[in-house]
């Protein structure tokens, strides 16, 4: 079920549950057989630990606002994703609520395997003081973005505010995610503005600069040709994913 971002109003409650249930089908599949893949690890008896993350790259929308799809918005059931890490006798089971970022992550396995000083040459910030419970605070910011239509980014603050902005319409959002988890009622006023969120505003535009001197730095101009070739076979299988139509 694939809408690109445009609502969908002909789909009935029923035929809703009915795709949910498939999707979590699908999740308790995966959880299974993830289960069955560390049991094996384990009964091996390998002389090093294993370290092991489970990570998705996007969530799924199912009308939550409207459409169903995903790559095309930036709320919460789309940018917040299951993060598994299990290293034993390193990390003790725990559910973590402070907040992180997919950018976080390769740093981390750095840190983990004694290769910190790498980390300075990378965007994201090490978590193992969170995984070792030596902390409880998380990142401050996170930033995300949508670019398949309109240009939207957003950033989510550890406290959970955050600002969705679309750059094409400058259109901006803003939700307090601890009193409206569901993101139904933005606090802008009607001119688009408030105290809360010109700061989250600002910080997104550093970020954006941030981000093109980074392409600068890696590519000695303002980035690279977009232009990507494809040859028949690839785009017919990009096409049957769902990534270009």
């Amino acid at each position: 079920m694939e809408s690109l971002g445009t609502p969908i109003t002909n789909l009935s409650q029923e035929d809703l549950d009915y795709i949910i249930g498939l999707y979590d089908g699908e999740t308790a599949y995966v959880d299974a057989q993830v289960g069955k893949l560390l049991e094996k690890i384990d009964s091996i008896g390998f002389e090093r630990e294993f370290l092991t993350v489970i990570v998705a790259d996007h969530g799924e929308e199912f009308l939550d606002h409207g459409s169903a799809s995903h790559g095309y918005t930036l709320y919460e059931e789309m940018i917040r994703v299951p993060l598994i890490v299990r290293y034993p006798r390193r990390v003790a089971p725990a559910r973590i609520k402070a907040q992180v970022r997919v950018i976080d992550i390769m740093p981390t396995l750095f840190e983990f395997v004694g290769t910190v000083e790498s980390e300075q040459a990378m965007q994201g910030r090490s978590f193992v003081p969170l995984l070792e419970g030596k902390t409880s605070t998380g990142i401050d910011e996170a930033f995300s973005e949508a670019t398949y239509v309109g240009d939207r980014k957003s950033i989510r603050t550890e406290e959970g505010l955050k600002l969705i902005y679309s750059y094409a319409d400058d259109d901006a959002m803003l939700f307090d995610l601890k009193q409206d988890p569901k993101e139904r009622k933005s606090l802008l006023n009607g001119n688009g503005e408030s105290p809360l969120g010109e700061p989250l505003r600002e910080h997104l535009s550093l970020w954006m600069k941030a981000n093109q001197a980074t392409r600068v730095a890696l590519y000695g101009a303002e980035g690279p040709d977009q232009e990507v070739v494809l040859d028949e076979e690839t785009k017919e299988q990009l096409e049957a994913l769902g990534y270009i139509q």
